[in-house]
């Protein structure tokens, strides 16, 4: 169950039940996707979900996976946000040799690198114009090194290791495009920022990310099929010319940036704030 759900969730439910102060709930976690809340959870999930002012999702996938809990005619789905301000286009334009497919994550079995790395074998495999670039650490990462040996791929995979947000800027910059293979992405953040640096993306159905990933940007597949994968990344390699770079990081300004998402935010803290005013005046009328 989300700590944080549990914690700020059943903190603020009960300091509204004792001092009337409204509350607004953000779910980000993909504990509903992975199938890991438990039946006694659901008494204290509906209870909050229930006495939140307003109820908002980060995607309309986890949207529809919350429903169940909550006898809500509506959530409300507003994004993430990236900062687009630091994402930015590089400084110099794109090398396409050699050409570079990216991906950054934590290396666990739900990000499903070890897909992307037998698609990236099938059709690249001794073409020493294309790398795979991997961020990132994790408990596979040994294992999915012994993977890229076996499939006589090691010399063009390279592990990047922990990144700051610096160095995943600056990986963004040098590659030429960014896979997410993952299983489940409530959202898929990170697709965001390469977006803003102006990368084409592939990414599976995993949830998040069928909200914002058009033709016009990159490419959906769906979670663990090697060969759509790895068909997928060739199209893609043999298409490059076709993605827009200025057009792919702009769209993400309009849809991601602080001020997109945080003009909604604001919009709907300001309706919970006056609706609880309202209703505060109306039950002091009714006591005078």
């Amino acid at each position: 169950m989300s700590s944080q759900l549990f914690g700020g969730g059943l903190a603020a439910l009960y300091i509204y039940k004792c001092l009337n102060i409204p509350y607004i709930i953000t779910e980000h976690s993909t504990i509903y996707a992975r199938g890991l809340i438990k039946s006694w959870h659901q008494r204290y999930l509906k209870d909050i979900f229930q006495n939140a002012k307003m109820l908002i999702a980060v995607s309309s996938s986890l949207a529809r996976l919350i429903e169940p809990y909550t006898s809500r005619k509506s959530i409300e789905v507003i994004p993430n946000v990236v900062n687009t301000m630091f994402f930015t286009l590089p400084l110099n334009p794109r090398a396409k040799k050699p050409f570079i497919f990216l991906t950054v994550a934590l290396l666990t079995p739900k990000k499903g690198i070890d897909i992307l790395i037998r698609a990236f074998a099938s059709v690249f495999k001794n073409n020493s114009n294309v790398e795979l670039w991997i961020g990132g650490d994790g408990p596979l990462r040994s294992q999915l090194e012994y993977l890229a040996k076996m499939l006589d791929v090691a010399s063009q995979i390279r592990f990047l290791g922990l990144l700051d947000r610096e160095k995943v800027k600056l990986a963004m910059w040098k590659a030429n495009a960014f896979v997410l293979p993952s299983y489940f992405e409530t959202f898929g953040v990170v697709l965001i920022e390469a977006m803003s640096t102006g990368l084409p993306i592939i990414s599976t159905k995993c949830g998040g990310p069928e909200d914002f990933i058009t033709p016009k940007v990159g490419y959906l597949v769906s979670p663990g099929d090697i060969e759509g994968l790895a068909n997928t990344m060739l199209t893609l390699y043999d298409n490059y010319s076709s993605f827009n770079s200025v057009e792919i990081s702009e769209f993400v300004k309009d849809k991601f940036s602080y001020k997109s998402v945080a003009s909604q935010l604001i919009n709907i803290y300001k309706k919970v704030l006056l609706e609880s005013t309202m209703n505060n005046l109306e039950n002091k009328k009714c006591h005078e």
